[in-house]
């Protein structure tokens, strides 16, 4: 299991993080029960940081 997820993160960072980022913001919207501007906020956040580290990982040096 742990190979695959390696692999799986090696191959394909974006996906990953897609999932990551899916699950953020579900658990913000499910669990912390914010008002629509709040919340669009932290997912803004949350974006810009996961794009952020995505690009890192998908552009060449």
């Amino acid at each position: 299991m742990k190979q695959f997820l390696n692999d799986l993160w090696n191959g394909e960072p974006t996906f990953v993080l897609g999932i990551i980022r899916a699950v953020l913001v579900v658990g913000v919207l499910l669990f912390l029960h914010l008002a629509p501007e709040q919340a669009a906020a932290i997912y803004g956040v949350i974006e810009a940081a996961t794009t952020y580290y995505n690009r890192s990982k998908v552009t060449p040096a």
